[in-house]
């Protein structure tokens, strides 16, 4: 290759360079596409630390349990999105009143706050899964300040609660086959950017 470099001119160099950076471009508009789909079809849970402290970071995960054995079932029976929706909102104040349990017991004096809402997510893999950035439907658990990393996972399609028949499910067929394209690196990255512009200028 750095012979064939040598070799051809300047302008032709350039000409190869606008192909290969067209082809691209191109491919990373059809897979940008495709993640806005899918981003469409999924559900997420995503639970807020009071702080960075070792305290508030334990605490986040025992939130998260208890979360997870109280209202999992839910999810994991859900068949649709749509049905995965409506549990989530209609299990808030269950997860709101967990939450708080969780935090009395372990001694701290602020509260818990669950809310459904629509937020951006950073790439973010989750095990065998890749998700794109973007805007996400969302269960957020803010706890106290909620100023601490965050812990999330994907509860439609239910990949973070068992999950019984549905694994199978066309979303999770949707983000194998992202995952599965050629130069998806770079094409997140692509991705990323633009939807990171995009939710700057969209929460001005």
């Amino acid at each position: 290759m750095k012979n064939f470099w040598n070799f051809i001119g300047r302008r032709e160099r350039a000409a190869v360079f606008g192909i290969i950076l067209s082809f691209l471009l191109g491919s990373a508009a059809l897979f940008g596409q495709q993640c806005e789909a899918l981003r469409g079809n999924v559900l997420r849970l995503h639970i807020l630390a009071n702080s960075d402290s070792e305290m508030d970071q334990a605490v986040k995960i025992k939130v998260r349990d208890a979360i997870l054995a109280d209202t999992g079932e839910l999810f994991s029976k859900a068949s649709t999105r749509g049905a995965a929706q409506e549990a989530a909102k209609k299990a808030l104040p269950e997860m709101e009143e967990t939450a708080s349990r969780v935090l009395k017991e372990n001694g701290f004096e602020g509260t818990a706050h669950a809310e459904f809402c629509n937020m951006y997510f950073n790439t973010r893999n989750y095990g065998e899964y890749t998700l794109p950035a973007g805007m996400y439907d969302a269960v957020r658990i803010t706890l106290g300040a909620g100023k601490g990393h965050n812990w999330w996972c994907v509860i439609y399609p239910p990949i973070c609660v068992p999950a019984a028949g549905v694994k199978d499910s066309e979303t999770l067929e949707e983000i194998r086959d992202l995952d599965s394209q050629p130069l998806l690196t770079p094409k997140l990255a692509i991705v990323e950017a633009f939807e990171k512009i995009k939710e700057t200028f969209l929460s001005k």
